[in-house]
């Protein structure tokens, strides 16, 4: 038996090493398999297997060159592989195989037309060759006559038996191996698959068929018969859904010899599966028309030039292409337009199109369009109120005028009606149950025939008599549309005289009223806190400064209770307010960073070291600290130790500590789970923890070595550029880390964001990236421990326009051969210059607002550079085409972009600010270089109703800075701002609360405003400077603001310790 064993052994060894070798090399199999059902032949014994299976026994058959066939019994599960197979003779349950070699020089006939098939994987010719090879074992013979077999197989079919009709084809191919007989096959095994009521069966005969064809290829002399089989072959291959791979099967049959049932399937599957035009759109309602072409695949982004393929009645059209779009530019509206593709046009899959196509379009006047392009407006009272619209081929407008009172204004705000245009259904809504209708009527406005008009629509007579304070909507629509197609344009505001400001920090939250038209301070203002359940949580009355401060305990409400809401009122009928529950201002380009302000209790936390073994004490050190990183004694702190399952260790607690410090030791057992645990440090155990960390518990060594590396050319690497490294390797005892091994790696990916340049994303968003890295090693360390290393960058880009970044891994081997690993970051210059777009909103725009960006172009050392480029907005949709092949849905997605708006801009040493209307659906926003070597960007983005609600605008930037970059207790800041214009400037000196506030008269150019620095600035805080450009003359326009921002670090007495180390 172990004999035995062994022989079974070597044989499946030896059929897994020499079979895919041999079938990789020829597409023919040299021999194939003829079996007999209930024969047996006896004698001429090879070594016997038992306990197996019939295809394991003709696997060791195959791979013995003696054996010439083999005798399975099916009863004992036994084979017998003879080296002769002379005389037979009947026998129950015995299954023989005779090994029937392949025709002369039918492998070496094969080999050019198997060439031709290199566009299919290697896999499909061996699954041909294997069906070859073993269809006779799957169908034993009846006759020795091929043409009884043929004959029985015709009748079969004719009487709608196609499985048993196959069987009698295999047995015609299983005798002669022709060509003729493997491609009707190939027709034979897809009508019982289609007879089959079985999906595994139906797979598994499609899949046959497949080969079946292409072994009549191979084995077709003729070029009519090769023609005939590749036409089954893609028959076949369609029917296992891949459509696509019929293609290259009829191009190839095609270019053999050209029959009409070829040329007549090769069309259908071009209309079908193959690279053709899929629809074509006139995008007339841009201000710059286009026709576009959608194509079935994708088109090569770079390296063709279109303008070769489309033919055009003026040559002063451009040709772009952007994924499965070609688009024709230039064109005009009111004109008729024939633009014809031509024959041979490519795509990025190497397919082209197969005959001309021709394009017939009428560009029509852009439809009638009307929008206000703000959301949301505080026009000063007093004064001739107007509004801006803007409209295309309109020349009349139908308004409507609402007011919501002051009582509804927190419901129009959390049913996010606000600063959005309203669907006739919240339309409908709106007015029933919210908003009052006070003046209805119509206004004309100038127009020029295509053009985007902007014109000023005055409202004196809309408010004549309105003396009620509230909220209102003025509506605008086209005359005659449909409001369920065009719903028109809402423009919201407030006719307010006050102008609201607020500041929220640990001491409460802050209001600021001040007049617009003066930009004064507003005294005698009744400001009023409101709850999200509409409840007046407090009401003050605004000081001399225009100042009211609510407590902290009125901040702090949580679900109905949470402020939402600030209201004011001054005068007779003079009302504005301010939602809280906005987006801040974002100052990040104004130097905001850092962590988040603590709580009233800052604890620091730190352990000995980041990993313990079981069984060791985890030894924790905190530190508790004010708001003003002033100890605080006497607070107990307890110390919780949390498993990596999240369930509690152990916990201990430090009554009071001393100044504020406490010192904890948490023992961990031998069998603690390995893993990352946390430590939580609380006050109040049923409170958030003040400070936590995570450690590892696990079973290993410490390290022996420590080394450090530096690059000394980091400042100018490139792709494929050489990398200097100076690597310093010790002992922890100190001797230096002589003859250690040195090896690494240098990673280069592709990075979408920079330090320098927050918020901005380079490069576009939709190509693929791809990390490519170099190795090096083979390097020893010197008697002194110091290595010099060379190593390359890879030369391949991971991806075109944007920057990279390289991650350095080296790896230093102690005596034990145990490797201690360094990493570090090192940024790489691109091989061009890039492009990068901020966007002005936070993850999604409000639907009906304008989206805003920036953009700036970098060179590829990373510095501003002048750029003159081509900006494109498109509204991008995706559907998903259903069809039906065979009985079975499938799908595909289909992507068409839609050019919203378009334009040039030259790009220098600032951002340039951009904004463009978008409603609800996605968009992206392309950017690309017109005036050197080619470089664009893109990003993506979606606009709908889940946007942050009246998230404002960051106000305009104050130029703003501080004389000094620290101060101590009792100096004088000097802060100084060079506002544009006159107006009233608001300073606050603030940290996580507020320090100092002051109004200031300032006039247009440079200010220094002097500023005491006390005790209360703590470690640091940010000074602030807002100006109000107030309302002059009676232009209706809105007040301007601007705002600087600076951070002044305060050294505070006593606070700097002095640390000296003795060492023996």
């Amino acid at each position: 038996m172990p004999r035995l064993f062994a022989s079974a052994f070597l044989y499946f060894i030896a059929f897994v090493a020499f079979l895919p070798a041999a079938q990789a090399q020829q597409a023919v199999p040299e021999f194939r398999y003829r079996a007999y059902a209930d024969t047996d032949f006896f004698g001429s014994d090879l070594q016997p297997l038992f306990d197996t299976d019939a295809a394991s026994c003709a696997r060791a058959c195959a791979a013995q060159a003696d054996c010439a066939g083999f005798v399975f019994n099916q009863r004992a599960n036994a084979c017998f592989p003879k080296s002769a197979l002379e005389q037979s003779s009947p026998y129950a349950g015995a299954l023989s195989a005779v090994k029937q070699p392949a025709a002369p020089g039918l492998a070496a006939a094969a080999a050019p037309r198997a060439a031709r098939l290199g566009f299919l994987p290697e896999q499909e010719l061996q699954r041909a060759a294997g069906l070859s090879r073993s269809l006779g074992l799957d169908y034993p013979l009846d006759t020795d006559d091929a043409d009884t077999a043929r004959a029985a197989a015709l009748s079969l079919r004719r009487d709608g038996e196609p499985l048993a009709a196959l069987r009698w084809m295999a047995q015609a191919v299983v005798l002669q191996d022709e060509a003729a007989d493997w491609t009707a096959f190939s027709g034979y095994l897809l009508a019982a698959a289609k007879d089959s009521n079985s999906r595994s069966q139906q797979r598994r005969l499609r899949a046959q068929a497949f080969s079946a064809a292409l072994n009549g290829y191979l084995r077709a002399a003729a070029p009519e018969a090769q023609a005939r089989a590749l036409r089954q072959a893609a028959e076949a291959v369609e029917t296992l859904g891949r459509g696509r791979d019929m293609l290259p099967l009829l191009h190839l049959a095609e270019e053999i010899i050209p029959l009409k049932a070829n040329a007549e399937l090769l069309n259908y599957a071009i209309r079908k599966y193959g690279f053709r035009v899929t629809s074509s759109t006139v995008e007339s309602d841009s201000a710059a028309p286009r026709i576009c072409a959608e194509f079935s695949e994708d088109l090569e982004q770079a390296g063709t030039d279109y303008e070769n393929y489309v033919r055009m009645d003026e040559a002063s059209l451009a040709v772009t292409a952007q994924g499965r779009q070609l688009c024709v530019d230039g064109v005009e509206h009111g004109k008729r337009y024939r633009i014809t593709l031509r024959r041979g046009l490519p795509a990025a899959s190497g397919e082209q199109l197969l005959k001309d196509v021709e394009l017939t379009h009428y560009v029509r006047d852009r439809s009638p369009q009307v929008r206000f392009p703000g959301r949301a407006y505080v026009l000063p009272a007093g004064g001739q109120a107007a509004l801006p619209v803007e409209t295309v081929n309109v020349t009349d407008l139908d308004l409507r005028l609402r007011r919501v009172s002051s009582r509804n204004v927190l419901r129009t705000l959390q049913e996010g009606y606000f600063a959005k245009p309203l669907s006739q259904w919240e339309d409908e809504h709106f007015a029933a149950s919210i908003a009052e209708e006070i003046w209805t009527g119509s206004a004309s406005v100038d127009t020029a025939i295509n053009q985007m008009m902007t014109s000023r629509l005055p409202l004196d007579d809309a408010l004549s008599g309105q003396k009620t304070p509230g909220l209102y909507a003025l509506t605008a629509r086209v005359p005659g549309a449909d409001p369920y197609d065009d719903a028109g344009a809402t423009q919201w505001f407030v006719l307010t005289g006050l102008g609201l400001s607020t500041m929220s920090g640990s001491d409460g939250l802050h209001v600021q009223v001040q007049s617009l038209a003066d930009a004064k301070p507003q005294a005698g203002a009744d400001v009023s806190l409101i709850s999200s359940a509409n409840e007046v949580l407090a009401t003050q009355t605004s000081d001399a400064s225009g100042y009211v401060h609510f407590a902290p305990g009125l901040t702090r409400g949580t679900g109905g209770a949470a402020p939402a809401l600030i209201t004011a009122r001054a005068g007779e009928g003079d009302f504005t307010f301010l939602p809280l529950n906005d987006a801040a201002f974002d100052l990040s380009d104004r130097g905001v960073s850092g962590r988040p302000a603590p709580g009233p209790v800052d604890v620091f936390l730190a352990t000995t070291r980041g990993a313990f073994r079981a069984g060791e004490t985890v030894h924790v050190t905190a530190l508790a600290r004010d708001s003003k990183a002033q100890a605080i004694d006497g607070l107990p702190l307890t110390a919780i130790l949390l498993r990596p399952d999240g369930v509690e260790y152990t916990r201990q607690t430090s009554a009071a500590g001393h100044q504020g410090g406490h010192v904890f030791a948490l023992a961990t057992g031998p069998a603690a789970p390995r893993g990352t645990w946390r430590i939580e440090v609380k006050s109040d155990l049923k409170a958030p923890a003040l400070a936590s960390r995570q450690i590892l518990v696990e079973d290993f060594l410490p390290e022996r070595i420590d080394f450090t590396q530096q690059v000394a050319n980091a400042d100018a690497l490139q792709p494929g550029g050489a990398v200097q490294i100076d690597l310093q390797a010790d002992y922890l005892f100190g001797a230096p880390g002589a003859g250690l091994k040195v090896e690494g790696s240098l990673r280069l990916t592709a990075a979408s964001t920079l330090e320098q340049w927050p918020g901005f994303r380079f490069g576009r968003y939709d190509e693929a990236s791809s990390a490519q890295t170099e190795y090096f090693g083979g390097e020893e360390t010197g008697t002194d421990g110091s290595a010099v290393i060379a190593a390359s960058l890879p030369a391949a880009t991971p991806a075109e326009g944007k920057p990279l970044l390289a991650t350095l891994t080296t790896r230093v081997a102690d005596g034990s051969a145990r490797p201690v690993e360094r990493s570090m970051e090192l940024p790489v210059r691109p091989s061009g210059p890039v492009i990068g777009i901020k966007p002005m909103f936070d993850e999604v725009a409000a639907e009906g607002s304008e989206a805003g960006f920036a953009l700036i172009a970098l060179a590829p050392d990373l510095q501003p550079m002048p750029m003159r480029v081509k900006w494109t907005l498109n509204r991008v949709e995706t559907r998903y085409q259903w069809f039906q092949l065979y009985g079975n849905w499938n799908w595909e997605p289909i992507t068409r972009r839609t050019r919203i708006a378009t334009g040039e801009a030259q790009l220098g040493s600032d951002p340039l600010p951009l904004s463009q209307p978008v409603d609800w659906g996605r968009y992206e926003l392309v950017v690309e270089r017109l005036d050197g070597e080619y470089a664009s960007a893109a990003y993506d983005f979606y606009a709908g109703w889940y946007a942050p609600e009246g998230s404002s605008e960051t106000p305009a930037q104050l130029e703003l800075s501080l004389d000094s970059e620290s101060y101590t207790p009792g100096d004088t800041a000097r802060l100084r701002i060079v506002p544009q214009a006159a107006g009233t400037a608001l300073v606050s000196v603030v940290s996580n609360h507020l320090i100092h506030r002051m109004a200031v008269e300032v006039p247009a150019g440079e200010t220094v405003i002097p500023l005491e620095v006390t005790q209360d600035w703590g470690s640091g805080a940010y000074v602030t400077a807002t100006v109000i450009q107030p309302v002059a003359g009676d232009r209706g326009r809105t007040p301007l603001r601007a705002l600087g921002l600076a951070h002044a670090s305060v050294t505070q007495p006593g606070q700097q310790l002095q640390v000296a180390i003795d060492v023996p």
